[in-house]
C-alpha cells in the first residue's frame, strides 16, 4: 500500500505535465517484471523454491518498488521541477499548506470512500442471492473492470487537458474541452458496450464449464452491462475529468453519497430481495 501511494502520487505528477507515455512505458515494464516474478517464485524457478501465494505477494512487492525507483530517477533526472526537496516537505507541515490541502482532497477521499463502501454493498448483496448469481458476477465483473478501465483513462486525460487549460487562465478553452469530453465519453461508452454485445458468444465460447443457468444468467446480463458500462464511462468523464479537475469536488462527494446510498443500494436490495425471476432480479441489480 505504501508503494503504490508512492507510485500514484509519482505518476500523477508525470501526468499533469502531459507525460503520459512514460506512465504507459513503466506500466508495461512493472506488469512484465510482475508476471515474470510471480512465475518464478509460485512455481519455483531458476533455483529458487516453490513459494506459492507468499511468492506471488513478493513478486508484486518487487515490480512495484522497481516501477517507483524508476519512476523517481526519471523525475530527478529529467524534470527536476517536480522532484522533492527538502524545504518541500518543511512547506508542507505549515498549517495554511495543511488547511489548502485537506480543504480540496477531503471531499475527493470521503467521496471514493463512500463509493467504494457502496460497491462492497453491492457485492454483498448479489453474495447473498446464490451460487448461480455469484458466479456469473465473478466472470462478469473483469469484464467491466476492462470497460471501465478505458472510460477511467479517458477521465483522467480530460483532466489533465483541462486542469492545464484552467492553470492558464484559458477558460474558453476549458469549456470546448468539457464538451468535447462529453461528445467523446458518449462515443467511447456506445462502442465499448456495443462491442461487449457483439463479443459476447466468443466471451462465453472461453467459459466452458460454465453452467447452463449461469450462461443463462450471462446472456441476459449482457445487454444490462453493456448500458451500465456505457453511463458508466460518461458518468466517470463527466465527475473525474470535468468537475474535479475545476475543484469541484463537494458536490461531487455529495453525489456519490445521493446516488449510491439514498438510491443505488435501496434499489439493488430490493431487486435483489423483492423481485421472483432470478434473471429479472439479478440484472435489476
Amino acid at each position: 500500500m505504501c508503494l503504490s501511494g508512492l507510485s500514484i502520487a509519482a505518476d500523477t505528477a508525470l501526468r499533469s505535465i502531459g507525460q503520459t507515455r512514460t506512465n504507459l512505458y513503466v506500466s508495461i515494464l512493472e506488469v512484465g517484471l510482475n508476471v515474470a516474478l510471480n512465475y518464478i517464485l509460485i512455481f519455483g524457478y531458476l533455483g529458487l523454491p516453490a513459494m506459492g501465494l507468499i511468492g506471488a505477494g513478493i513478486g508484486s512487492v518487487i515490480a512495484r518498488l522497481i516501477r517507483l525507483f524508476l519512476v523517481l530517477a526519471i523525475i530527478y533526472r529529467y524534470f527536476p521541477s517536480l522532484a522533492l526537496r527538502w524545504k518541500n516537505v518543511v512547506e508542507a507541515f505549515e498549517s495554511s499548506m495543511v488547511r489548502k490541502f485537506f480543504t480540496i482532497t477531503y471531499p475527493i477521499m470521503a467521496g471514493t470512500v463512500i463509493w467504494c463502501a457502496g460497491i462492497f454493498t453491492f457485492n454483498i448483496i448479489l453474495g447473498r442471492m446464490g451460487q448461480t448469481e455469484l458466479a456469473t458476477m465473478a466472470v462478469i465483473t473483469p469484464l467491466e473492470s476492462i470497460g471501465l478501465s478505458i472510460g477511467l483513462g479517458l477521465s483522467n486525460a480530460t483532466a489533465i487537458i483541462i486542469g492545464n487549460s484552467l492553470g492558464a487562465n484559458q477558460f474558453e478553452h476549458s469549456t470546448q474541452y468539457s464538451r468535447w469530453a462529453f461528445t467523446s465519453a458518449i462515443a467511447m461508452g456506445a462502442l465499448l458496450g456495443g462491442s461487449l454485445l457483439i463479443a459476447q458468444d466468443a466471451i462465453l465460447s472461453l467459459y466452458g464449464s460454465l453452467s447452463d443457468e449461469v450462461t443463462q444468467l450471462m446472456v441476459n446480463s449482457f445487454p444490462v452491462i453493456a448500458l451500465s458500462i456505457m453511463l458508466r464511462t460518461i458518468n466517470i468523464t463527466l465527475i473525474v475529468g470535468v468537475l474535479r479537475s475545476g475543484g469541484d469536488s463537494k458536490f461531487c462527494m455529495n453525489m456519490d453519497f445521493v446516488c449510491q446510498w439514498m438510491w443505488a443500494v435501496p434499489i439493488t436490495a430490493m431487486g435483489a430481495w423483492c423481485l421472483t425471476s432470478p434473471s429479472l432480479s439479478y440484472c435489476f441489480s
